[in-house]
């Protein structure tokens, strides 16, 4: 049972994950809006190191 709860749950990420992606650099808003749904579900998911732009977002400044 928790098995299948667990495939659920990553082919859901997965989906939102798909959404992330083809938003990203075409409309701000779709993407803002399934981002913060992958980072409620997913918080250290690799995509959102990335900005709208496709490009990483920085920690700081480098001496």
């Amino acid at each position: 049972m928790e098995r299948d709860n667990d495939e659920e749950r990553d082919a859901f990420i997965q989906a939102v994950e798909r959404m992330v992606l083809e938003y990203q650099c075409k409309d701000f808003n779709r993407w803002h809006y399934w981002g913060s749904i992958l980072e409620e579900l997913d918080p250290h998911n690799p995509l959102l190191e990335v900005g709208f732009h496709g490009l990483p977002y920085f920690s700081g400044l480098k001496d």
